[in-house]
C-alpha cells in the first residue's frame, strides 16, 4: 500500500471513529468533512490536513502520521469548539483506529488551540494526532 492510500485509509478511519461517537455527533451530528459543502450549517469538523513520514526500520515498514482535525464554530465564544474537541479528544487518543491492511500502534493526541477565524465570528479549533502504524 502506498503512502497515500494509507493516508487515506487513516482518515477515513478517524471519520468512522468520529461518526461513531455519540459525543462528538451530539455537537456536529454527520458534519465531519474533508472538503466543505458551501453555506454548510456551523458547528462542523474537518479532518485531513497533516503529514506522513516513513516509520520504518531495515527489516519492516511504517509509517508515521500527524492528523489536523478542525472544528468551525459560531456559538458560545470558544467554548463550544472546545467541548467539541473534548469529545473527538474522547473518540480517538489512545483509542484503536481499524484500517484495512495495517495494524495502528498509536494514537495521540499532540496539541489542541482555539482561535478565532480571520472573519471575526467564527472560533476554529485545532487539535493534532499523531499515528504510528504497520503493515498487517
Amino acid at each position: 500500500m502506498t503512502l497515500q492510500l494509507f493516508a487515506q485509509g487513516i482518515q477515513a478511519a478517524i471519520r468512522q471513529k468520529l461518526l461513531a461517537s455519540g459525543d462528538v455527533s451530539a455537537f456536529v451530528g454527520t458534519r465531519i468533512y474533508d472538503d466543505v459543502p458551501e453555506d454548510e450549517t456551523f458547528p462542523y469538523l474537518t479532518v485531513g490536513d497533516g503529514s506522513e513520514d516513513d516509520w520504518g526500520t531495515d527489516d519492516a515498514e511504517g509509517s508515521e502520521l500527524r492528523f489536523q482535525i478542525n472544528t468551525w464554530s459560531r456559538q458560545d465564544g470558544r467554548r463550544e469548539a472546545r467541548a467539541i474537541l473534548s469529545a473527538v479528544f474522547a473518540a480517538l487518543h489512545d483509542q484503536g483506529l481499524a484500517v484495512e491492511g495495517a495494524n495502528v500502534a498509536l494514537v495521540r493526541h499532540e496539541m489542541t488551540q482555539v482561535f478565532k477565524d480571520a472573519d471575526l465570528e467564527t472560533y476554529h479549533g485545532v487539535s493534532r494526532y499523531h499515528i504510528l502504524s504497520h503493515p498487517s
